[in-house]
């Protein structure tokens, strides 16, 4: 995989999240849908960090490459599915702030295949992960 197709994977993975995770904003029942979006969440990471360890194994200027297709892919994201996160966010923010907070980190997902970044970000992730 080329560093640009690599990137639109990255890129391509997170508007599948977003668009799986609207999908599940149907329920009413913010227990469920706790558990659905933790599985989904769970599921996305371990395949943005196994894009992660492809990225990892470039160049530093192919890694660059990668970020930049990223970047430009994040773009394509229905912004539908993503407003549809956000408002969710904000629903549940009073009532259910943990799940506001897991829906909010879904925002974030495509970082867990840029480890530098991730370890800045979230470092109690890169550790739990290894790749911190």
């Amino acid at each position: 995989m080329t560093p640009r197709q690599l990137g639109d994977a990255i890129g391509g993975l997170y508007c599948e999240g977003m668009g799986s995770l609207a999908a599940l904003l149907s329920t009413d029942d913010p227990a469920a849908l706790t558990t659905a979006a933790e599985g989904l969440k769970a599921d996305l990471i371990t395949r943005f960090v196994a894009f992660g360890h492809q990225r990892q194994a470039l160049e530093a200027d192919e890694r660059g490459a990668v970020d930049m297709a990223t970047q430009f892919a994040l773009r394509r994201v229905d912004m539908a599915a993503f407003q549809a996160m956000t408002a969710a966010c904000n629903t549940y923010r009073g009532s259910h702030s943990a799940l506001s907070n897991l829906l909010a980190s879904f925002n974030v997902l495509h970082q867990y295949a840029a480890f530098e970044l991730l370890a800045q970000q979230l470092p109690d992730e890169a550790a739990r992960l290894g790749v911190g």
